[in-house]
C-alpha cells in the first residue's frame, strides 16, 4: 500500500514504531506524523511559534521510543519529548534556542540518551534530571570524539557508546569521560564512518566510505568493517 500524502513530500528521515503499533515518521520540514496502520488514519504534529507545548521545529533527524515507551524526537533544534496523554511536547535544549541538528539518537541501559549532531560532537541528556552534557572536539578540554560532525551513535549489548563520525569510528570510555578515536591509523580504510550496526550475535558494523574484500574476522565487507564482540577494537589489534 502505497500512501502518497502532501506531508511526505519534503521526505521523511526517521521512522518509529510504538508499543500500540502506531508508526512515527519524522519528516524534513513538516513536522511529526503518527500513523495508525489499522485505520489508514494520520495525524500532524508541528511546530507553533507562539506555542512551547508543541515541536521545537519542524526538522526531524531522528525518533526514538525508550524502554519506557516515551517517544523522543530529534529536531535542528532541540529534543521533545511526547506526552500521549495531552498529545503535546516538552522540549529541552543545552541552551535556548541553539541549533543542534540532531542526527541519530541511541539510549543506554540506565535510560540516559545520547544524540549525534551535525556540527556540534556529541550530547548526553539525562532524562531524570533534564540536563546535557556536551562532548566536542578541539575544545580546551579534548573530550570530545575525533569530528564534531556525527552521523550516528549506538550504545552496544554490552552498554558500549559507539559514534560514527567524520574522522571514524569512537568509543566512549565511561571512567573518564573521553573518546578512543579508531581510524586509518588503526587500520580502517576510510576515515568516514556513516553508521553503526548490531546484529543479534554481537557483531558490530561501522558503515564506512570504503569497500574492500573482507579478510580475517575484521575487514570489510561492502563498506562494513566487521569487528567480532570479542575483539572491540583492543589497543593494538587492528
Amino acid at each position: 500500500t502505497r500512501y502518497d500524502e502532501p506531508v511526505f513530500t519534503r521526505g521523511v528521515r526517521a521512522i518509529a514504531k510504538d508499543r500500540d503499533g502506531n508508526l512515527w515518521f519524522g519528516t524534513s520540514g513538516n513536522g511529526l506524523v503518527r500513523f495508525d496502520p489499522r485505520s489508514g488514519r494520520y495525524r500532524i504534529y508541528a511546530h507553533v511559534a507562539s506555542d512551547p507545548r508543541t515541536l521545537s521545529y519542524d526538522n526531524i533527524g531522528a525518533l526514538w521510543i525508550d524502554r519506557a515507551g516515551t517517544l523522543w524526537v530529534a529536531t535542528d533544534f532541540g529534543l521533545n519529548r511526547f506526552d500521549p496523554a495531552t498529545e503535546e511536547f516538552r522540549r529541552y535544549s543545552p541552551q535556548p534556542k541553539s541549533l543542534t541538528q540532531y542526527r541519530s539518537i541511541a539510549e543506554e541501559p540506565g535510560g540516559v540518551l545520547w544524540l549525534a549532531t551535525s556540527s556540534h560532537g556529541l550530547h548526553r541528556f539525562d532524562p531524570g534530571t533534564g540536563t546535557f552534557t556536551t562532548f566536542e572536539y578541539g575544545l580546551p578540554d579534548p573530550r570530545g570524539p575525533g569530528h564534531n560532525r556525527v552521523n550516528s551513535v549506538h550504545v552496544d549489548g554490552s552498554g558500549a557508546v559507539w559514534a560514527a563520525t567524520f574522522r571514524g569510528l569512537d568509543k566512549f570510555n565511561p571512567r573518564d569521560g573521553t573518546f578512543k578515536t579508531y581510524d586509518s591509523r588503526f587500520g580502517l580504510p576510510s576515515n568516514t564512518a556513516l553508521g553503526i550496526l548490531e546484529d543479534e550475535a554481537g557483531y558490530l558494523a561501522g558503515v564506512l566510505a570504503a569497500s574492500i574484500t573482507q579478510t580475517n574476522t575484521i575487514g570489510v565487507v561492502g563498506g562494513l568493517l566487521v569487528v567480532p564482540p570479542v575483539e572491540r577494537f583492543v589497543e593494538g589489534y587492528i
